[in-house]
């Protein structure tokens, strides 16, 4: 299934990304996100609709364990530097991509929580044993 798909009337619903959604005759429904993105208008968020859904993606920077705290702390600055930049931001606001850079220790928080729930969703699934 795909965006041609849903232009084409054979699905009645897709989960996509802005990006791809931006420029397909589409209308988008409800985001996958921790709040309403203004610039995309009146559109509500999947948790306000009803269904508590974090579909977000995200990337960062891991470096080996035992770095020099030296080095991980220049790293971290060099690394939120580069994203609070009109370029970085641009290039990322051009793919539909949110930019909400976070230091070590709340990036290291967000991969800690991501594990537990998806632990807890694969247990609820039946696929491992708690």
């Amino acid at each position: 299934m795909d965006t041609t798909d849903a232009q084409a009337g054979t699905v009645d619903m897709l989960a996509t990304t802005w990006a791809t959604l931006r420029d397909s005759g589409l209308r988008l429904l409800a985001v996958a996100a921790d709040a309403r993105d203004p610039s995309l208008g009146d559109v509500p968020t999947l948790t306000e609709l009803g269904c508590p859904v974090d579909g977000r993606g995200f990337g960062g920077l891991w470096a080996p364990a035992g770095l020099q705290p030296a080095l991980a702390q220049r790293l971290e600055a060099a690394c939120l530097q580069a994203t609070n930049s009109d370029t970085y931001r641009s290039v990322m606001s051009n793919a539909a991509q949110v930019v909400a850079p976070l230091d070590a220790r709340r990036f290291g928080e967000r991969l800690k929580a991501e594990e537990q729930e998806a632990h807890a969703l694969l247990a609820q699934l039946g696929l491992i044993v708690q």
